[in-house]
């Protein structure tokens, strides 16, 4: 992770690449195999929608961030909490048809990003 901290750009762009991923799980997986995780396709398809464009906004942050490098990463950070209760949200109302595997899911995926505003937030305070 040192590597990471010398390099603040380097923040946005493992956000860019995870906002990227979970876009492609959401819409490649639990969108294809809805009746599994107990989300109907149109929320996967909107949460990928989200995460979609969190990670244009990560990557271009990536290149072009310069001195505001530090607003721009408090942005990012308050969007990823936001898309976090946007999920927990998407849980709560689904809780009679999302599956124990959905849950975990969703859980797994807001402990992560989770994880990573923690991370971005205390690299802007550094």
């Amino acid at each position: 992770m040192k590597l990471l901290t010398v390099d603040p750009r380097k923040i946005f762009l493992l956000d860019a690449i995870g906002a990227l991923l979970t876009a492609s799980l959401l819409f490649l997986v639990v969108r294809k195999y809805a009746l599994l995780f107990g989300v109907p396709p149109t929320w996967s398809k909107m949460l990928a929608g989200i995460a979609l464009a969190l990670s244009v906004y990560s990557f271009c942050c990536y290149f072009l961030a310069g001195d505001k490098w530090k607003l721009l990463m408090k942005i990012i950070a308050v969007c990823n909490m936001l898309y976090c209760c946007i999920t927990l949200a998407i849980i709560l109302m689904l809780t009679e048809t999302i599956t124990t595997l959905g849950i975990a899911y969703f859980l797994i995926e807001i402990a992560v990003i989770l994880a990573l505003v923690i991370f971005e937030l205390r690299i802007v305070r550094r």
